[in-house]
Order: C-alpha cells, then sequence, then structure tokens
C-alpha cells in the first residue's frame, strides 16, 4: 500500500508504491518501489534478484556487490561514500539519488540506464516501468533458452506430464452404439437400409461390429464387418492384433473382405515425420473430409466448390495407411471410407517392422489368402523391405515375393522401387522445390498374363506437378496431371488442371480435364461459392465442351442455416448431353440427440424422396449412464473429469467432499462439452491409444483458496470406453500477522523480513515477506499445525532478535479455507550480535 516515509540515512521523504516493471523479453512483475515528487527509486536488489543478475548484502548493510554477466564484471553500491563502482569507473551520487530504507537500496531509475545499460522508463500515471537492455542479461538468457526447450519439446511431441492415468484391463465393457437409417422412394418402389454400428471391449481389446440391413438385399456376412483389437505399444514383437474383417495393407490382389487374423510390431502412436507430402483428391463440393494417417485423425478440411480437397501431410518412419472419412451434407450417405498407400515407406535406422496377415477370401469360392511385409532400416535416409503374398484365388501364380525400397537424397527428393517377379515392376520420385511446388512421378510396368493386379495396361505412367500459393489475400492450390497408360494396340492419355482459389468467404474452383483417344475431347468446369443475402450461399457451376464449343451443364444450390440447427438447400441443374433438368429441396436439423435429413430431387417427370436420420448412444458407466448423442462414437475415446473439493488434501474423493464448478481445461485435437451448472468437463473425439495431456488450472474458482496440484495429467484414450478422471482441488489456508520491532515500548513495523513456515515434521513448507509496515501473509497451506519464524542469516546480517521464537499455528478442513490471523513476530535489536532465533 502506498504510504508516507522516510530514508533511514538522510531524513528524504517518500512514498511506498508498487509499480508494474515489463519488457519484451523478461515479462512483466510488479515489485516495491519509491517515489520522491514524480521520480521514482527502484530497489536494487529486489530487481536484480529478478532479473537474476547475482548480488550480496554485505554484513554491515553499508554496500551492496555483485556481478552482471561474469564473476570479474562487478558492480558495488556504497552508501557510505554515496558511490556505485562498475566497469572500473566509479560514479558519484547525491545524497538524495541514493535511498537506504528497511534494508534495501533504492536506487533512483535514470542511474540503472546510465551506469548498468538497464533503461526504466517510468510512467506516473500508470505505474509502471518499461525496461529494455542492450544486452543480454542472465535472466533474459534462461527465458529465450526455456523457450527453446519447449519449442523442441513441441517438435518432438514430448511433454512432460506431472501426473500419469494407465490403462486398466477389461474384460468386458459395452461402450458406444451408432445407427443410421435411411428410406427412398422411386418410381413406387421403396428402398429402406439401416445400419448399426456397436463398440465395446472384450478381453482388453477394442471391439466393433458394423451391422447392415436392406430390404431389397438377403442378410450377407460379406456386407457385415466384425473386428476385435488388441494393442500394447509397450510390447517389442507383437504389439497390435486383430481378429475379423481384416485390410491388408500392400495388397497386391483385388480381394473381396477377408475374414481372419492379423500380427504386427507396428505402434499405434503417431510417429515422428521427416518431410512432408501434398496429396490432393475430390469428393462431393461441401463435404466435410477427415485424413488418418495410420488411424490417426491429422487434419481435416472442407472440399470446395467443385468438391476438390488437398492436405499437406507429413511423412512419418515406417509404413503408413492413410485413410479419408467423407461426412456429407444431408444424411444419404454420412461416411465412406478410401484408402490409399503413400509410396515411400521410411524406418530409423536399424529398425525393424513386420505385418503378418493370414485369412479366408469370403467369396463363394472361400480361398485363402496370406501376406508378410517386412521392413528394416538400413540407414536414416534408406529403407529395404521384402516379403511375400499368397492367393489361392489365383490360376497361374498363387505367391507373389516382392522387394520395395525407398532413399532419400538429400532434403527435398525421395525415391522408391518395388518389383514382384512375374506381376510387375515400379519407380516412383517425389521433388520438392522451395515455395512447396511439388514434383511427382510414376511409371508401372505388368509383367505380361499377370492376373493378381486387375488392369488391362501393359504399362502406366503419371506425372503431377502440384503447388499452393499465397498471393496477398487471395490463398490458393494448382494441380496439374497427366496419366498415359499403353494398351495392347492402343495409348491412353489424360490431362488435368485445376486452380482452387480463397478470398475471405469466397472460393472459387477452375477444373479442365482433356482425353486423348480417338480424338481429343476437351472440357472445363466452374465452381464458385459465394456468401449472398441474409447469410446464405450460392454455389453456381457451369461445364463447358470445347469441341462442341457449348456450355454442356449449368448448375446452382443456395444453402441456408437457420435456427442455428437447421440447413435448408435449394437446387437446379440442367444437363445438355442428356437433356434433362433436375430440382431439388432439402432439409437437415440437429437436435442433441440426432439428426435428421429430408431430401426431393424431381428430374423431368420423376420424383424421387429421401428420409434420413443418424444418431449415437454412449454408455458411460455401463448401463447405469445412457446418454444420446447425434454423432457417431463407435471406436473413440472419451474422457469425463470430476473436479472435486479435497478437503484433507488426500487426493481421494471423501463422501463429504462436493465437486466445484467452472474448472478451467485444455486439451489439443478433441471436444470439449461442459455446462455452467455442473462441475463436470466431457473430452470426447478422442483417437484410440493415442496419448492426450490435459491441461487444468485454478484461475477460474471462485476461491483463491481452491488450489489444482497436478495441472498436466497424461492419459492414453481407450477405444469405447469413458475414462472418469477425478480431480483434486485442494482447499488450502492462509496465515497472516505482523513483524514488529520494540523500540522503547512502542511497536513498529518491520519490513522486507523473510518469514519461514515449517510443517508439525520441521521441513520448511515456505516463505513470506513482511510488507512496509510489518504485514505478512501466506495462502497455500494444506490443513495441519504449522510454525512460523525468521530467517536466521537474515536477522544476523540486520543485528536483530527473534523475542518470540517459533510461533504455531493450526490450519483447520475447512470448505472457503482456514485465515489463522495475528500470528505476530517481536524482533528487538540484537545487542549481543547473535542474531536471535
Amino acid at each position: 500500500m502506498p504510504g508516507p516515509g522516510f530514508a533511514q540515512q538522510n531524513e528524504t521523504e517518500f512514498d511506498e508504491v508498487i509499480v508494474t516493471i515489463r519488457g519484451q523479453n523478461i515479462g512483466s512483475a510488479e515489485i516495491q518501489a519509491l517515489v520522491v515528487g514524480k521520480e521514482l527509486y527502484l530497489p536494487v536488489s529486489d530487481l536484480f534478484n529478478y532479473l537474476a543478475i547475482q548480488n550480496k548484502l554485505s554484513v554491515s548493510g553499508d554496500s551492496l556487490s555483485g556481478h552482471i554477466l561474469n564473476p570479474g564484471d562487478i558492480f558495488v553500491v556504497d552508501k557510505t561514500y554515496y558511490t556505485i563502482y562498475y566497469n572500473k569507473v566509479s560514479t558519484p551520487l547525491q545524497k538524495n539519488e541514493l535511498i537506504y530504507s528497511s534494508n534495501e537500496y533504492y536506487l533512483k531509475a535514470n542511474y540503472f540506464g546510465k551506469i548498468f545499460g538497464l533503461q526504466c522508463q517510468f510512467n506516473f500515471r500508470s505505474l509502471t516501468v518499461d525496461f529494455t537492455s542492450n544486452i543480454e542479461l542472465p535472466f533474459m538468457r534462461e527465458k529465450r533458452l526455456d523457450q527453446m526447450r519447449r519449442n523442441i519439446t513441441k517438435v518432438k511431441g514430448d511433454i512432460v506430464a506431472d501426473s500419469v492415468i494407465k490403462r486398466k484391463f477389461k474384460m468386458l465393457h459395452l461402450g458406444a452404439l451408432d445407427w443410421n437409417i435411411a428410406s427412398t422412394q422411386y418410381l413406387g418402389n421403396n428402398t429402406l437400409w439401416a445400419k448399426i454400428g456397436v463398440g465395446g471391449i472384450l478381453a482388453g481389446g477394442e471391439t466393433n461390429a458394423r451391422l447392415l440391413f436392406s430390404n431389397h438385399n438377403s442378410f450377407d456376412i460379406r456386407n457385415q464387418f466384425f473386428q476385435w483389437h488388441y494393442v500394447n505399444n509397450e510390447q517389442k514383437w507383437v504389439k497390435q492384433i486383430r481378429l475379423g474383417n481384416l485390410y491388408a495393407p500392400g495388397s497386391y490382389s483385388t480381394t473381396n473382405s477377408l475374414l481372419g487374423v492379423q500380427l504386427s510390431n507396428t505402434a499405434t502412436r503417431q510417429r515422428k515425420s521427416f518431410g512432408n507430402w501434398i496429396i490432393s483428391n475430390s469428393t462431393q463440393p461441401g463435404w466435410i473430409v477427415e485424413l488418418y494417417i495410420n488411424d490417426v485423425l491429422v487434419d481435416y478440411t472442407k472440399a470446395d466448390a467443385s468438391g476438390l480437397f488437398s492436405f499437406e501431410i507429413p511423412l512419418v518412419y515406417g509404413n503408413s495407411k492413410i485413410r479419408y472419412k467423407f461426412y456429407g451434407p444431408w444424411g444419404e450417405e454420412q461416411s465412406s471410407e478410401q484408402l490409399i498407400n503413400i509410396p515411400f515407406s521410411f524406418l530409423p535406422k536399424n529398425t525393424f517392422e513386420y505385418s503378418l496377415t493370414a485369412a479366408k477370401i469370403l467369396d463363394s469360392t472361400k480361398n485363402i489368402y496370406s501376406r508378410l511385409n517386412m521392413a528394416y532400416g538400413f540407414t536414416r535416409q534408406i529403407t529395404l523391405g521384402a516379403g511375400i503374398e499368397y492367393n489361392s484365388s489365383l490360376l497361374m501364380k498363387k505367391t507373389i515375393p516382392f522387394l520395395n525400397l525407398s532413399a532419400r537424397v538429400g532434403n527435398a527428393f525421395i525415391v522408391s522401387g518395388e518389383y514382384a517377379p512375374g506381376t510387375f515392376i515400379k519407380f516412383s520420385g517425389n521433388y520438392r522445390l522451395q515455395k512447396k511446388i511439388q514434383i511427382e512421378a510414376l511409371v508401372i510396368k505388368y509383367a505380361p498374363a499377370q492376373e493378381a493386379i486387375r488392369t488391362a495396361s501393359q504399362m502406366d505412367q503419371k506425372i503431377m506437378v502440384s503447388m499452393p500459393f499465397k498471393i496477398k489475400k487471395y490463398i490458393g492450390f494448382t494441380r496439374l496431371v497427366f496419366n498415359k497408360s499403353k494398351f495392347y494396340k492402343v495409348n491412353l492419355t489424360t490431362a488435368e488442371l485445376l486452380t482452387s482459389i480463397t478470398s475471405r468467404r469466397v472460393n472459387a474452383n477452375l477444373t479442365s480435364y482433356a482425353v486423348f483417344y480417338n480424338k481429343p475431347e476437351i472440357m472445363s468446369k466452374l465452381a464458385i461459392n459465394i456468401p449472398v443475402f441474409f447469410n446464405a450461399r450460392f454455389t453456381p457451376q457451369l461445364q463447358y465442351h470445347f469441341q462442341k464449343h457449348t456450355m454442356v451443364m449449368a448448375k446452382g444450390e443456395i444453402e441456408k442455416r437457420v435456427f442455428n440447427n437447421m440447413v435448408i438447400n435449394l437446387g437446379y441443374e440442367y444437363n445438355k448431353l442428356i437433356n434433362t433438368s433436375a430440382f431439388t429441396l432439402g432439409v437437415k436439423y440437429h437436435f442433441s440427440f440426432t439428426q435428421v435429413a429430408l431430401y426431393n430431387r424431381r428430374v423431368g417427370k420423376q420424383m424421387s424422396s429421401t428420409q434420413a436420420a443418424s444418431g449415437g448412444i454412449l454408455f458411460e458407466s455401463g448401463l447405469k449412464n445412457i446418454r444420446a448423442t447425434d454423432k457417431s462414437n463407435v471406436g473413440q475415446g472419451s474422457i469425463l473429469l470430476l473436479p472435486f473439493l479435497d478437503y484433507n488434501c488426500n487426493n481421494r474423493h471423501d463422501a463429504n467432499e462436493p465437486e466445484v464448478l467452472n474448472l478451467n481445461v485444455r486439451v489439443d485435437g478433441c471436444k470439449i462439452d461442459r455446462n455452467p451448472q455442473k462441475a463436470a468437463v466431457k473430452v470426447s473425439a478422442l483417437e484410440a491409444y493415442q496419448k492426450y495431456y490435459i491441461k487444468v488450472d485454478d484461475l477460474n474458482f471462485d476461491n483463491p483458496a481452491y488450489r489444482i496440484k497436478h495441472k498436466i495429467i497424461e492419459v492414453e484414450a481407450e477405444p469405447n470406453f469413458t475414462r472418469k478422471i477425478e480431480i483434486p482441488v485442494y482447499v488450502l489456508g492462509e496465515v497472516s500477522g505482523y513483524v514488529q520491532n520494540k523500540i522503547k515500548g512502542d511497536l513498529k513495523g518491520v519490513s522486507r523480513i523473510i518469514l519461514t513456515i515449517y510443517d508439525e515434521a520441521g521441513a520448511l513448507v515456505a516463505k513470506a515477506l513482511s510488507e512496509q509496515d510489518g504485514y505478512y501473509s501466506f495462502l497455500g497451506l494444506r490443513p495441519g499445525r504449522y510454525f512460523v519464524s525468521t530467517d536466521s542469516v537474515q536477522m544476523k546480517k540486520v543485528k536483530m532478535a527473534n523475542l518470540s521464537g517459533k510461533v504455531p499455528f493450526l490450519i483447520k478442513e475447512n470448505k472457503e479455507g482456514d485465515m489463522i490471523e495475528d500470528v505476530n513476530i517481536l524482533l528487538e535489536m540484537d545487542k549481543a550480535g547473535s542474531g536471535g532465533k
């Protein structure tokens, strides 16, 4: 608190104030300072301590000395002769420019810049000090190094948690259920289909099933899906086991569904990357596309006005499986998946990975399929692979051995090759230039009469150039692709040039196609997505045929969101090639427990209508707590955070300890749901088996006595399971009192006295510092017995004795936090020089 005072030596009158010192490289802090008139005096020791500058008060208190950067860079502040010695220069001071008060030296602010090069610009109105320095002080260097360590930690993915929640084995658990149902009426026929997904845990493994029903098709096991997936990333030789319906990575054969077993020592966690690769594809306009690498969600985007989407993905060590998930706007096809393979596979040096698949082919013949993939990191730049594939459904060559190699040349060029005798030989390359220009080339030559890969082509060639760009306010992506396939008697060449540009809320896409077969055929399509009146969006599309010199397609859609939860879509399309006109009308509504959609399309005189609904059910505590949602949940994990007041600080939720509102939570890459009226916080949409770091803090609690000890919690997401984590919130107590000096029978407050607080066992718990009037306080004590005393070393320096000794006090359990006042310390000048207690 500001207040008048006098210097102990020259009786200069001053006001004590709290000022905020701030700087670009030092952050900000509040320190106690003195104001004489409008001149600021800063505490030398306090300021130097904050800046990590070594300093020490002499035993007599007549001088303060230390060094700035190194032990030879000595400074001395001398109050006997009112001089400052630094950098071999002695600077004399006026008596009113250096004030010694309450065991601290206060120096006029401008001298910090004049002598030490530490510029301190004082603003009297705001009581702030803007700090700059021409040299890198120890404090600034520590902050810079700490920031570098944090940046390296982010790059490596290494975050240090102060609490770790381990996975627990569960024999049987029902976790989630998804459902989709749709009905279409067209030409008097009614098509009804339903899909049900069930997710749980069986014998410690993720267990998922998807069942598809239709009124036009009989129940076919080949259209159903069931898989048990066990993961233990800590094992060395078998990290994953899959039973049921399988996908065989890198398979050459075009097979139907596989039913069998798969073993692998590849971890499910996202691995370190060694570069980037641009991929692009197309879907329906406006659809949401999620990108998964090795079953880990890494990015998502929205397709542009023509359906184009692109990702810049990290190339990670090990075999990479890329998967897209598409989410349509009307529910008629809620999600579908495409699987593609990155042509480059790298492993760290001396690392070996394998994948072994053995299964039946789910067709009428029930043939056998098996495949062994092996890869070894020969060096950081070269990875060798080999394996064998067996397919009993092939007539001539049932066994296909193969070799592959991936190599990096420098930082921008990647090449790969693969050879399967009697089947094919393949070469691919990727060159990444500056400004993210990427050039890709691919050549595949098929062996005559090979039957594993279903193609009539003898050779496929492809070259692609792609580049994202930014020009002022315009962000875009362009791609040029040439494909050439050689058949028995003819060649087929295709080309595509597309450019997608976005500026603010407007997106435009121009795509040109060319097919060179008997005669060239070239078409271009322009699609634009623009905002219009009443926050609606309009998407016109035009397609032009160059050989026919005419517009062959015109299409327009307008979309409007109503009541936050409803979307209405109206469209018209004219196709000159087939001479048809079509009108569409769609409505979609989001409830908290489901999504419903109606879609009507009229082509000529024919009318079709589709009704769809979808949703999910979460079993958060088995069958005790069931919650309906509008999203799919099968295969995902979730976490329920329950903060409670831990009165006795034993980290257990006892019966008398209530929950507490307003927990601050941050988790990257997921969805956080909270209700202001409830304490629980739900973290959902977690990818299975991935490590998440939950960051919690106590800044929003109503009571400053509520504190959280463990603020970074590491937890591994478990599929089809809601992990309940209780967050103990300590209710801490506060102690306060006065440090006073007994002078001729009168008591006077003593500032800057160090108070030490010990627990019942004699362990140091905390320290506090008395203010100008002698008042001190400390908040942060758990319930228990303590005692407070003074620092014996300081007592000797200031030649004072502690008459009170060790003063005991008790912090009790209290919902609001116990407050103990009047724990006072009495001092007197120590004539014997012992320093007291």
